[in-house]
């Protein structure tokens, strides 16, 4: 079988696509508008397993010739080369495929727009605590192709439990290309809703909407955070009414206690459990001075929320580039901060620099480079000669100086434990 990976990206899903594809002994191709400098690791791999790889652009050909596709999330359902064959699928909906006659797999489906990570993570955690045999994948970074490997080699008596964060363009391409698959959820559960991806929607309604797609599967329990039914109802949104509505600190631990755990051990699992890596870590405390990264803030309002949980003073890494939000829902947050350090970014050059020059508050930068802002940071916090916290939120995406979120956050975590 001939198979094409539509987008190879960055966080290593297309690279498990092409791998599970050619350790089945199929010919598999890989395209992608990257070239070869910015997907050099990857293409080491993949040329040790023989794939071809047509980087910089995209082949008719390739399109025509294959007999699956298998595309990634961030491509364009109207992108021209999809015109050229039906034969289109995505990791998830090969993972759904799979698991879809076997009884003892649950599946936990989690989106939204903040917290889907920590919630997946949170209930993946407490499980496996419990005993609980589980798998963790979809945009939190593991393939759905990894999860159908391992549980290759699992005893298919035994229960499981596979615990997905979607995107909302993985939930589109779920309803676009699997729409005859009648797949059931144990549960869905929606986190939160705030204007993300205005560079890709037209409108933040049609984001919104595209998120609810997750509530036309069957599912035995089906959740959503109160802060998403007030934005959903300010802005006349259907959703459907067999849904149940709880605080952000209940979606946990109700839809456990619905699947059969106990309340109290999940409480208490929970207040034991690690924090997440890039999103509200602590990094280190030196010379009365504590380091937050939050590099996964990338939208003002995820900032709003970090900086919202900090009671002493502090020093805001903020900036990057635009994903069409809006920076004046920030201004609380901008004019308490002690010191504003400014990352380079169309974000910060179009929208941060003009709104805080225009409302008159105090910046340095922009900077592109981490060991200089966590060393211009530093200074400053010293020269406070108070407790005080600096924290990585910066409120945009990563792209044009970094790789992605995470490598900001572990850049910045690196030259942080440089300090001394």
């Amino acid at each position: 079988m001939n198979v094409l990976i539509f987008g190879l990206g960055l966080h290593y899903g297309g690279l498990n696509s092409a791998l599970y594809y050619a350790k089945r002994n199929h010919i598999v191709t890989v395209t992608d508008l990257l070239g070869e400098d910015s997907l050099y690791e990857q293409i080491q791999t993949l040329d040790e397993y023989g794939i071809i790889c047509h980087l910089g652009g995209h082949i008719d050909k390739d399109f025509l010739d294959a007999d699956i596709i298998v595309k990634n999330p961030a491509i364009n359902p109207g992108n021209k080369f999809l015109s050229l064959n039906n034969n289109i699928t995505t990791d998830i909906i090969e993972l759904l495929n799979y698991v879809y006659t076997r009884k003892n797999i649950k599946v936990i489906a989690i989106t939204g727009t903040k917290g889907k990570s920590s919630t997946t993570s949170t209930i993946a955690y407490v499980l496996r605590t419990l005993g609980q045999k589980v798998f963790i994948g979809g945009n939190i970074g593991i393939s759905g192709y990894k999860i159908i490997e391992d549980l290759e080699k699992v005893d298919n008596r035994e229960t499981f439990y596979i615990v997905l964060e979607l995107s909302s363009w993985q939930i589109r391409d779920l309803l676009l290309y699997a729409s005859q698959l009648d797949f059931h959820f144990s549960s869905i559960i929606l986190t939160s809703l705030f204007p993300d991806h205005g560079d890709y929607y037209d409108s933040i309604e049609t984001y919104y909407k595209e998120k609810m797609q997750i509530f036309t599967y069957d599912s035995e329990y089906k959740y959503m955070s109160i802060q998403s039914k007030i934005v959903l109802d300010e802005l006349s949104i259907r959703y459907p009414q067999n849904i149940e509505f709880l605080k952000d600190s209940k979606l946990v631990v109700q839809s456990l206690r619905d699947l059969g755990f106990c309340e109290s051990s999940t409480i208490h699992i929970i207040n034991q459990s690690k924090q997440l890596e890039h999103r509200r870590e602590f990094v280190r405390e030196i010379n009365s001075i504590v380091w937050i990264n939050d590099s996964s803030a990338t939208i003002p309002e995820a900032m709003n929320f970090t900086l919202s949980k900090i009671h002493s003073p502090y020093i805001l890494i903020i900036g990057g580039s635009d994903k069409n939000c809006k920076i004046d829902v920030s201004y609380k947050y901008l004019r308490d901060a002690t010191h504003i350090v400014l990352l380079e970014g169309s974000f910060t050059r179009n929208k941060i620099m003009p709104y805080l020059l225009k409302n008159r508050l105090l910046f340095i930068g922009p900077f592109n480079n981490m060991e200089i802002v966590v060393k211009e940071s530093y200074e400053r916090a010293l020269q406070e000669a108070i407790p005080i916290t600096v924290v990585l939120s910066p409120a945009a995406a990563s792209f044009g100086v970094f790789k992605n979120s995470d490598e900001r956050g572990s850049l910045f975590k690196q030259a942080v434990h440089q300090l001394s």
